[in-house]
């Protein structure tokens, strides 16, 4: 599978090929309270120099527990500041079917 040379990504892939989404709005994490709050998400982490990781749709509660700390809305941010130090911007991803996917772009 190809891997995720650069962020913000322009595109979302798996194995199977490009996903037809097109990249949305920043998300905080109130937003993302709000959308976990309907019902569960399908995530998808981005980190540079690997490929996309999807985050099987049961086990978004989880997921999102445990990253939710790493999460900021900032422009501009200090690793340091948060716990070991990975840092997560995460941007909504509108698919033609109406699927919202949230993406996490990694900075380590």
């Amino acid at each position: 599978m190809k891997i995720i040379s650069q962020t913000p990504l322009r595109q979302l892939w798996t194995e199977d090929g490009v996903v037809d989404a097109q990249r949305g709005r920043k998300l905080t994490i109130a937003d993302i309270m709000t959308i976990l709050r309907s019902g569960p998400a399908l995530f998808v982490v981005a980190s540079v120099g690997c490929p996309p990781e999807w985050i099987p749709i049961d086990q978004c509660f989880h997921f999102w527990k445990s990253v939710k700390k790493n999460i900021t809305d900032e422009d501009r941010f200090r690793l340091e500041d948060y716990p070991g130090e990975i840092v997560y911007t995460a941007t909504e991803w509108n698919t033609e079917s109406g699927e919202l996917i949230i993406c996490l772009e990694m900075h380590h």
